[in-house]
């Protein structure tokens, strides 16, 4: 059931990614599209891995002294890009988180 969901969320990830970066070149007019597919699949992947550990002990792994910085910066820019994107609606701010 693990493996299952993990291939799942980790196949759904990677094609959010490859869609997000086939519109790069329209980055420039729309961030925002880009900005939530690309954070989608980044939570995707995000969710397959943790799947496959369990949620308890991949929050435990994240937040070990070494790794607390790290994943406090990406859930913050995860989180920033789609606050950005989808609630102020800045591409400014998009692009800056």
């Amino acid at each position: 059931q693990a493996w299952i969901t993990f291939f799942v969320l980790l196949v759904l990830g990677g094609l959010l990614m490859a869609a997000s970066f086939a519109s790069l070149p329209m980055l420039l007019l729309a961030p925002q599209k880009f900005a939530c597919v690309f954070t989608t699949g980044s939570a995707c992947i995000l969710g397959a891995l943790c799947s496959l550990k369990g949620f308890n002990a991949f929050v435990a792994h994240l937040t070990t002294r070494e790794r607390r910085p790290l994943s406090i910066g990406f859930l913050g820019s995860m989180t920033g890009t789609l606050w950005a994107s989808m609630w102020c609606r800045s591409g400014l701010l998009t692009i800056a988180f």
